[in-house]
């Protein structure tokens, strides 16, 4: 597990756990913005500082970046949400480790899902009932929604999606995109977004350069090596393999960590469906099969042949060199967002073995 230390003052402007509505008030009255923060990854969200007091977030649905889905202003005009934000309902497990790094685990009031968190900090809350669910199994209920009064609802700006018209009971809808982002840098700095509703601008761009310079020096090691591995991704779900793009999410880590993933070729960025075969052709003399899946504790590697008797075929599986992630038996989804200097590292480790001699992976295992 990794720690990051940062010292910040005692006198901090607002405390999340402090339930006294005047004090609420009189702080959001106060609210300047000492601290200006600039974004240099992110392509999802825009941050601009129209005064000391007022400031303006605009996200996009990515890759359109001319037509905002939403644009927000903070603090000080009469039409402003209120800064700092002390109570948050949202949707994500990805967003829960930055609200831990912030040191404000204690702002968030409800959750949409509390059956897919695993982080103990957070499981912990669940069972002494200082997180509530807020959803019906199926959406985000609004009763329930309502009962907790959060200051903001946080959710995910999914086409189709339908959540609960609450701005009547002086509940804030703000969307967060930070999953279109396509490299991963640019998916964290979404830490930023996050600290810029609770007032810690300056505290996110310090932990954000830790991680920015120890991703950096991971890239810089891996692209010294000679002889890359080609790389492929995924498996198939029912008969249909979903592959990478060239600027996908994966693929530029995979590029990031030293690798040549073999769909370089491909001009899409996101996930698009191939046929077995087309895939099986394309894969079979790569070095390396990376997995991320939700399997069985003890998922092996003969688990994975009698899937399909073909993949015995792959020169990854000949060689040893299926990498795989289990999703259940590790928090990937929860933290991988917030740790792209430990996925890289990870990355890395399996592509040139000879390197981090002595590391021990935190998210992927070599399937035996």
């Amino acid at each position: 597990m990794r720690f990051y230390f940062i010292f910040f003052c005692l006198s901090i402007f607002f405390a999340c756990n402090n339930n006294n509505p005047t004090l609420h008030t009189e702080q959001h009255v106060k609210f300047r913005f000492t601290y200006k923060t600039k974004i240099n990854y992110a392509k999802g969200f825009q941050i601009q500082y129209l005064s000391d007091s007022i400031a303006q977030a605009t996200i996009f649905f990515l890759p359109d970046t001319i037509n905002p889905i939403s644009t927000y202003n903070f603090s000080g005009c009469n039409t402003c949400i209120k800064l700092p934000v002390y109570s948050f309902a949202i949707n994500s497990t990805t967003w829960l480790p930055y609200f831990s790094m912030l040191e404000a685990d204690t702002c968030i009031k409800g959750f949409s899902g509390l059956n897919y968190i695993t982080d103990s900090l957070y499981r912990n809350k669940i069972e002494n009932k200082k997180l509530i669910e807020i959803s019906n199994g199926k959406e985000i209920d609004a009763e329930k929604l309502i009962s907790l009064s959060p200051q903001v609802m946080m959710t995910y700006p999914f086409q189709g999606d339908k959540y609960p018209d609450v701005s009547k009971y002086g509940i804030v809808h703000i969307y967060n995109a930070d999953y279109l982002e396509n490299t991963p840098l640019a998916r964290t700095e979404w830490i930023k977004f996050i600290a810029l509703l609770l007032g810690r601008e300056a505290m996110a761009d310090s932990l954000f350069q830790l991680i920015e310079a120890n991703y950096h020096l991971i890239k810089q090691t891996a692209q010294k090596q000679i002889n890359k591995p080609s790389v492929f991704t995924n498996k198939p779900h029912k008969g249909v393999w979903y592959v990478q793009g060239a600027n996908s999410y994966a693929a530029n880590f995979i590029k990031d960590a030293g690798g040549e993933y073999i769909f370089a070729d491909s001009n899409i960025n996101n996930v698009y469906p191939m046929d077995f075969e087309y895939v099986f052709n394309r894969a079979i003399n790569a070095d390396i099969w990376l997995i991320i899946s939700h399997e069985k504790p003890d998922y092996s590697l003969n688990d994975l042949l009698n899937e399909d008797h073909r993949y015995k075929y792959f020169k990854a599986v000949k060689t040893g060199r299926v990498i795989h992630c289990n999703t259940s038996q590790n928090q990937y989804f929860e933290k991988s967002s917030a740790q792209p200097d430990v996925v890289l590292k990870d990355l890395v480790y399996f592509f040139y073995p000879e390197v981090f001699t002595d590391y021990k992976p935190v998210f992927f295992k070599k399937l035996n």
